[in-house]
């Protein structure tokens, strides 16, 4: 047990240090060029990773470090099951440039903008 630990924490360390930002965004990149989209299912991106020959756990760990370095985004998404009604929601993570995140910053602040006005036209 103690050898099994020790190699899981040699993997982790290794993934650690051979992963660095950029490796990580062509990491990334890859994956989502290969599946031809943009948004994939969470589920299913760490499905992709751990193909790629990645434990579950290094998995999580590089998904984390993606989302802290802004290399992916997560939201919410919901499907509607006709036959049942039910609503099923899932998390997506959507592979971003750094042209999205200006893109995101610039549709906020006209959302703020947008909602300053509509408070000033509101206390007239």
């Amino acid at each position: 047990m103690d050898e099994r630990r020790g190699e899981t924490k040699s993997n982790n360390k290794m993934v650690r240090k051979a992963m660095n930002e950029r490796e990580l965004r062509e990491l990334f990149e890859e994956i989502y060029r290969k599946e031809g989209v943009k948004i994939l299912p969470e589920k299913r991106l760490l499905e992709l990773l751990i193909e790629k020959g990645f434990s579950p756990r290094q998995a999580k760990e590089l998904y984390y470090q993606a989302y802290s370095l802004r290399i992916i985004d997560i939201g919410l998404d919901a499907e509607l099951d006709e036959k049942t009604g039910e609503v099923r929601k899932f998390i997506v993570v959507e592979y971003m440039t750094n042209e999205d995140w200006e893109a995101l910053r610039a549709l906020e602040e006209v959302a703020e903008e947008e909602e300053k006005l509509k408070r000033a036209l509101e206390s007239e």
